[in-house]
């Protein structure tokens, strides 16, 4: 049996030697492990961004809610989901109820090109968003004054207003709320 201080000399010969070498196949070793584990399938829960388009005469009131999806695919894709994330778009016309709502579906959700995954699943799976819709109508003018003549005088005929019919333009609601 050899004496304690030849084993610690081996113990630090084998920790010391040849440093250079071994930091370098440490090295490689890592990025072998890199790539393969960029391959490996996996999942991830990323944020998706919810582009709504409107009408000219429609305003989103507040922010979009927050939607993440669940993808699977291999890791480097997933990766370059944080700086592009995938996209859910939906298309609204000026005839948007106030808040309509509105599904979310895995299939409406779309991958940046590039990208090959496949998404499992949406949360939330529904939102409600809030619009605020502008509008125009004409609606006649009608006066309110009652006209008295005054003694010694006669009124000829009604009193007449021009235009006689205004154009309104605001939110939909106060619109149509008013009917002259």
């Amino acid at each position: 049996m050899a004496p304690p201080i030849a084993w610690k000399r081996r113990i630090t010969a084998a920790l010391t030697e040849h440093l250079p070498l071994k930091l370098v196949a440490i090295f490689f070793a890592f990025v072998v492990w890199l790539v393969v584990s960029g391959e490996r399938p996996t999942e991830m829960v990323v944020p998706v961004r919810v582009e709504i388009g409107v009408d000219t005469s429609v305003t989103l009131r507040g922010p979009t809610p927050e939607v993440r999806a669940l993808v699977v695919g291999r890791g480097r894709d997933l990766m370059k989901l944080w700086d592009t994330p995938p996209t859910i778009s939906q298309r609204l016309g000026s005839d948007v109820p106030d808040s309509p709502p509105i599904k979310l579906e895995v299939n409406n959700v779309e991958l940046p090109p590039g990208v090959a995954g496949i998404v499992r699943d949406v949360q939330p799976r529904s939102l409600r968003l809030h619009f605020d819709v502008q509008t125009k109508r004409f609606v006649p003018v009608r006066s309110a004054l009652r006209v008295r003549a005054d003694s010694g005088f006669r009124v000829a005929g009604a009193v007449q207003l021009e235009p006689i019919r205004v154009q309104l333009i605001g939110e939909r609601r106060t619109v149509r709320s008013i009917d002259t």
